[in-house]
């Protein structure tokens, strides 16, 4: 997606797109999907966030294409670079955002270990049971929440510095129920390190802050979260209710008898705003799953990936129709009641590359063994394919000691302008072997590291019309 040149920096908005598509499917998808399966919902959004951050990157990488046939090319091409002018702010604005996260989790963790150590034999002997069942090596630490520091006010966990849990100045007006019904919710949160999936989330929103539908996405993890955290803390509790009425009760929420079915009808139709840890746990009155489908999640996610890549990797490629011999040859009965009209004179693109040769003195040995590894077709412009213009361009680059190119410049263009761009993308894209494969005498390949300039090479871009009957 990004490619350098020099001190430039250029974006290709084939790679742009693919980014908007694979997240608004991403999106949308899991808008849809695992809504009574919390542990699903979840797994899903975390395995999403890292496809985003990784994924459009390595696939601009790959670049793929799966050329479709058309009549006439569009006008408009999605093979143009955004200038340098219009990139650098935006990746300016990520940089910062990501920093700025990365920050803010610092000062948080800081703000955390100067609350107040809670050494409670009542709360050690209420966490004990919860331990094993959920893996935990060892015992949490217990802290006392403090208003003047900025945390959040509710109780929350960190499994930094070995795992915290931070509970309410309240505490120990709480009985016994509702404060093992808070610890045991928070220690899953630790054993799962949710907080590490919400920074991952934060990174993702911070990165990808032109994406504002990415929003959703952090909402509905957030959600999906806390809702499959209460599933798995309610089979270590007990009776689901019971774990319902001690967490709605250590918080104060009032709420009528959460045993009998109407409570949730009553709260449902009132007029009044909901309190959002009620409507959390009336979840508990519908039919869930406790466990997270991994192979539905996993198959979900790709069939999303490969809809979003296929429809962004369409290119758009000149198919010039068939003459009516061919047709004819190939068995088809065509039932023309009048001779076909005659067909206007086409012409079929056709683009011819020189090998790259050296600019040595002695460059004859070395451009025979030149030969790239992977280098994508050019792409006769739409623009001068319907003026019928025909020209060359002559690129000057250097390939580095691992075979990237490097510095691509236009040297010659006839007609200017209308072909340099369709050369110059090919040439970024364009890798040949390391240069350590080419044994040759002159050459003196320094170690300095992969991208070390070793080669400066020149190639030739000729664009012609081949005229079809």
């Amino acid at each position: 997606m990004f490619s350098w040149d020099t001190w430039a920096l250029a974006v290709d908005l084939r790679g742009v797109l693919r980014l908007v598509v694979l997240s608004v499917a991403l999106v949308l998808v899991a808008q849809v999907l695992f809504q009574r399966n919390a542990p699903s919902r979840r797994q899903f959004l975390l395995w999403a966030a890292p496809v985003l951050l990784v994924l459009p990157w390595f696939v601009g990488w790959l670049d793929l294409a799966i050329p479709v046939g058309v009549v006439e090319v569009p006008q408009w091409s999605l093979d143009q670079v955004v200038p340098a002018w219009l990139v650098w702010p935006v990746v300016g604005i990520s940089v910062v955002g990501l920093l700025r996260t990365v920050l803010q989790a610092r000062t948080q963790r800081r703000q955390l270990m100067q609350l107040p150590l809670l050494e409670d034999a009542r709360l050690q002997r209420l966490t004990t049971s919860v331990l094993e069942p959920l893996g935990l090596a060892q015992m949490p630490q217990f802290r006392c929440y403090q208003s003047n520091l900025g945390l959040p006010q509710a109780p929350f966990a960190s499994s930094k510095a070995g795992g915290q849990v931070v509970l309410p100045a309240n505490y120990p007006q709480l009985d016994d129920n509702r404060l093992r019904a808070i610890i045991t919710h928070e220690c899953v949160h630790l054993a799962r390190r949710d907080d590490a999936g919400r920074l991952l989330m934060r990174a993702l929103i911070s990165l990808y802050w032109f994406l504002p539908w990415l929003r959703s996405l952090e909402r509905n993890y957030l959600a999906a979260m806390e809702h499959s955290c209460d599933d798995r803390a309610a089979d270590f509790f007990g009776p689901s209710l019971s774990y319902m009425e001690a967490v709605v009760g250590a918080v104060g929420v009032s709420v009528p008898t959460l045993h009998s079915g109407v409570a949730q009808s009553r709260v449902q139709t009132s007029s009044r705003p909901i309190h959002p840890l009620l409507q959390r746990v009336l979840r508990f009155g519908h039919r869930r799953e406790f466990d997270a489908d991994a192979m539905r999640v996993a198959g979900y996610l790709l069939l999303t990936i490969a809809a979003g890549l296929t429809l962004v990797s369409l290119q758009p490629v000149v198919k010039p129709s068939a003459p009516l011999g061919l047709v004819a040859a190939a068995g088809l009965a065509l039932p023309l009641s009048t001779p076909p009209p005659r067909e206007p004179l086409a012409y079929t693109p056709t683009v011819k590359v020189t090998a790259a040769r050296s600019l040595l003195e002695n460059p004859s040995t070395l451009t025979s063994q030149l030969k790239p590894l992977e280098q994508p077709l050019p792409i006769y412009p739409g623009t001068a394919l319907r003026a019928e213009l025909e020209g060359e361009v002559w690129v000057d680059y250097q390939i580095a000691m691992d075979g990237s190119v490097v510095n691509p410049q236009v040297v010659h263009s006839t007609p200017a302008g209308h072909f340099d761009q369709s050369a110059l993308t090919t040439v970024r894209r364009t890798r040949y072997q390391h240069l350590s494969h080419y044994r040759l005498a002159p050459l003196s390949f320094a170690r300095a590291g992969p991208t070390t300039v070793e080669l400066r090479v020149r190639q030739r871009f000729r664009y012609q019309l081949q005229p079809s009957y």
